[in-house]
């Protein structure tokens, strides 16, 4: 079976595939004073919880955008489960062109939802990742990895808003009944998703007309689901992430 594990910012993305299938996912809570030995004691009792035999365990990748932690994962991972982890980077085989000035500033999250995008739809493509940033990354239909847009994330802005402005609160992000609200709790939630949604539609336009093709538009991420049932003619795939490690290890396994 494989490990996959995804370290973002906030979250860390866990699943567990056997043959190319998807059998399990867990969401853990990103902590950079979390050690590679806490986070894979952790992943083990949740493989125990899901009952899988951890010690069926025969391959690990790993992708992260947190440095600090990327390092101490791996190497709890191989020696727990006696393989070596694969990291993602720029420099592996990953079936596209990155056509990025500087392709070692690609985020390894970026690279693997570019990926599993090409594999499934093989064509022109743009990803939309809600997480910590919102980023969209764009790929052309001959397969190359043209670049995008870094937004900052839905939750990570309102956080932040609630910080700077004295007088606002902290909110729940939901989706209000209406964008005209009529107090502060509505009217900030709707500007924090009504202006997510708007933020997709004005950059999917820009980055369809610069691209020249008509692209399929894909949305993942831990918000995906708030924004997408917001707009019409965007798929969504909560699990983009993972297939692509799943894809990118079977590339990259020799």
């Amino acid at each position: 079976m494989l490990l996959a594990i995804d370290i973002g910012n906030t979250n860390t993305l866990v699943g567990i595939f056997d043959s190319g299938k998807l059998l399990e996912t867990f969401r853990l809570s990103t902590r950079s004073s979390m050690t590679g030995d806490e986070a894979v004691l952790l992943m083990t009792q949740l493989l125990d919880s899901a009952g899988l035999d951890a010690e069926a365990i025969d391959g690990v990748i790993i992708s992260s955008v947190v440095p600090e932690i990327t390092g101490p994962v791996s190497h709890a991972a191989e020696a727990h489960f006696g393989v070596k982890a694969i990291a993602v980077g720029p420099d592996m085989d990953t079936g596209l062109k990155l056509c990025y000035s500087v392709p070692e500033e690609v985020g390894a999250d970026r690279i693997v939802d570019a990926v599993a995008a090409w594999e499934r739809y093989k064509g022109p493509v743009i990803v939309v990742d809600f997480g910590t940033a919102t980023t969209f990354d764009v790929i052309t239909g001959d397969g190359r990895y043209v670049g995008g847009a870094i937004c900052p994330g839905i939750v990570s802005g309102a956080s932040e808003l609630s910080r700077r402005a004295a007088k606002l609160p902290r909110v729940e992000v939901k989706t209000p009944e209406k964008a005209i609200g009529r107090n502060t709790l509505e009217s900030m939630q709707s500007g924090i998703v009504f202006g997510a949604v708007g933020q997709v539609k004005e950059l999917v336009q820009r980055l369809t007309r610069e691209l020249g093709e008509n692209p399929t538009v894909v949305a993942t991420g831990g918000l995906a689901e708030l924004v997408v049932s917001e707009l019409d003619n965007i798929e969504m795939d909560t699990n983009l992430t993972l297939r692509g490690l799943s894809i990118l290890y079977e590339r990259n396994r020799s």
